[in-house]
C-alpha cells in the first residue's frame, strides 16, 4: 500500500489554505459593509444637496441653509474617512488573495508529486507482480515439458 512520506506537510498546507480562505471571505464580507457605507454616506450626501439646491428659493432662513451647508461639509469628511478606510479593507483584501494563491500553488506541487509518487509506486508494484506472473509461468511451462 502506497503512503506519501509528506502527508503530514500536505495536510497542514491544506489547513492553511482553508484558513486562509475563510480569512478571506471575513475580510471580503468586510469590504462589502465598507462599501455599502460608502453608497450610503454618498446618496444622503446627493440628497442633502438636492432638498438644498430644491429649497433654496423658498426663502428659508439663513440657519436652516448654515445647518445644511455643516451637514454638508461633515458628510463629505465622512466620505473621504470612508474612501480612505475603504481602500485599507481592499488592501488587505488583496493581500490575503495573494497569500491564498500562493498557499493553493504549495499545496498543489505537493499535490502533485503525491500523484507522481503513487504512479511510480504503482507502476513497481506492477512490474514486480509481471515478474512474479512471467516466474510462475515458465515454472509452469518447465514442469510440463520435463
Amino acid at each position: 500500500m502506497y503512503k506519501f512520506s509528506l502527508e503530514s506537510l500536505l495536510d497542514h498546507r491544506k489547513h492553511l489554505e482553508e484558513n486562509l480562505d475563510k480569512e478571506l471571505g471575513r475580510i471580503k464580507r468586510a469590504l462589502n459593509i465598507e462599501v455599502r457605507r460608502l453608497e450610503r454616506l454618498t446618496k444622503n450626501k446627493k440628497k442633502c444637496q438636492q432638498n438644498l439646491q430644491k429649497n433654496q428659493g423658498d426663502g428659508r432662513k439663513i440657519n436652516e441653509i448654515i445647518l445644511c451647508f455643516n451637514y454638508l461639509h461633515k458628510l463629505s469628511i465622512d466620505i473621504d474617512k470612508q474612501k480612505k478606510c475603504l481602500k485599507n479593507v481592499e488592501k488587505e483584501y488583496e493581500i490575503k488573495r495573494s497569500e491564498l494563491i500562493e498557499a493553493m500553488k504549495k499545496r498543489k506541487t505537493l499535490d502533485r508529486l503525491k500523484e507522481k509518487e503513487k504512479k511510480a509506486f504503482n507502476y513497481s508494484e506492477m512490474k514486480v507482480e509481471q515478474e512474479m506472473m512471467n516466474e510462475v509461468a515458465a515454472n509452469q511451462f518447465n514442469r510440463k515439458t520435463s
